[in-house]
């Protein structure tokens, strides 16, 4: 019997349908398209070039994903080939500084160095300077030690021994204000104010009136949206246009 030659075409397809058909796991198919849980292990698929592309790819979304791979999963898999990682967003420098005036010389440095830029004025630096401690005042003025309990108490307690023990952290932060007693502890306040009268306070000792701390806030140079009216009215009450 005379065998019968084949064309280029005709032998690539006998090599062809010689090949293994993929095996197909019924009960894996059915997890798949149900939406089941599957675990890396289980997929396996017949080697050939789009399906090893196709394993590799559910492998990895199965790892990352905590085995729970759907249709669309294969579908892009099949399509695309493995899933790549989205590049990690880089690291920030941190910067460690002993205290803010350190921070303010660096961020003027930086701000000296733009120099020769169209954007750069020469007043940039002493601005940014201004603007810093602006901010490092306003949060600082915000910070304050938790406001005491005990109440002064008329005829029991006098009051500037009464205030170094009772009051005595607002003391040593220079946080403690007339208004702050006023708010907190009227008898206090009022106890203060009658004292006040005929003696002056003790020398390491320093209550701030209103007038001491708007003196202190108009110093600050810059000031929020909502902080215009405390100004205008302590430049008013000082004489001064705002």
């Amino acid at each position: 019997m005379v065998k019968q030659k084949h064309g280029k075409g005709t032998e690539s397809r006998d090599k062809r349908d010689d090949a293994p058909l993929p095996k197909l796991d019924e009960d894996l198919l059915d997890r798949t398209l149900s939406g089941g849980r599957i675990g890396p292990a289980e997929v396996d698929i017949s080697s050939d070039p789009i399906l090893d592309r196709a394993k590799a790819a559910l492998s990895k979304k199965a790892q990352k994903t905590g085995a729970r791979l759907t249709l669309m999963d294969t579908h892009q898999a099949m399509m695309r080939g493995p899933v790549r990682r989205r590049k990690p967003e880089p690291k920030k420098t941190e910067m460690n500084f002993e205290n803010e005036n350190e921070f303010i010389d660096f961020m003027q440095e930086i701000a000296a160095n733009v120099g020769g830029n169209a954007l750069y004025d020469d007043s940039l630096v002493d601005e940014l300077g201004k603007f810093l401690k602006s901010h490092f005042n306003r949060a600082r003025a915000a910070e304050t030690p938790s406001v005491p309990t005990r109440k002064y108490q008329p005829r029991k307690d006098e009051i500037i021994p009464f205030l170094r023990e009772v009051w005595g952290e607002w003391l040593a932060d220079d946080k403690l204000t007339k208004q702050v007693l006023k708010d907190n502890d009227t008898p206090a306040y009022n106890a203060l104010s009658n004292w006040q009268r005929n003696n002056d306070l003790p020398d390491d000792m320093t209550i701030k009136s209103l007038a001491d701390l708007n003196d202190e806030f108009l110093e600050w140079g810059y000031y929020k949206r909502d902080e215009v009216h405390r100004v205008v009215g302590a430049l008013n009450r000082r004489g001064m246009k705002a």
